[in-house]
């Protein structure tokens, strides 16, 4: 299931609910039993492969793949009666720069969406019909993650910049050991 992909500017929580209802039978609200399973759920556009690719490259200390849809696969038992899980989802902006200059986006650029959860298991009064709530929120703040590459005359520069820092530093330590062993032997 996909919830709406929200907009740049419509940044207006929501939710959604699942519920045992029927105009054709006569529900005894009590008993009713909302256990279920999540088998997918994201925001957002699903990744073509090459733009999984790509985001699968992405070491996951700075983007987790798991975030982006981290209630799949997992299964909410309601143990009691009359009881049913609400979810709560924070939506949080991810764009992927593959390429991109300071003055515009690259048509390989990823934009993704990443869920933070938590799920808690309600009670409910014994007149109210127990629903299964998904609660999600945009956040206002966006995530931006940029790769950039060194050009390999910037990277040959950062090498002679660390051998040469490296000498002088040897050379400044050894003319003080010098002065010092010098003082001693007078």
């Amino acid at each position: 299931m996909h919830a709406p992909t929200p907009s740049l500017f419509c940044r207006v929580p929501g939710h959604f609910h699942i519920e045992a209802r029927s105009d054709h039978h006569n529900l005894n609200p009590v008993l009713s039993n909302l256990s279920h399973v999540v088998n997918h759920l994201s925001f957002g556009k699903s990744l073509l492969k090459n733009e999984q690719k790509r985001v699968d490259a992405i070491p996951e200390a700075y983007f987790s793949p798991a975030a982006r849809s981290p209630l799949d696969d997992r299964e909410y038992v309601n143990t009691g009666l009359h009881q049913a899980f609400h979810h709560f989802l924070k939506v949080v902006s991810t764009t992927i720069e593959f390429g991109a200059t300071h003055t515009k986006r690259s048509a390989k650029d990823v934009v993704t969406y990443q869920l933070t959860e938590a799920s808690q298991l309600m009670e409910f009064a014994e007149d109210e019909v127990p629903d299964a709530r998904f609660s999600y929120d945009i956040s206002p703040m966006a995530v931006g993650i940029v790769r950039k590459t060194k050009k390999w005359y910037e990277f040959l520069t950062s090498v002679c910049a660390l051998i040469g820092g490296t000498f002088t530093v040897m050379g400044i330590f050894s003319g003080f050991l010098g002065t010092i062993f010098k003082a001693k032997q007078i």
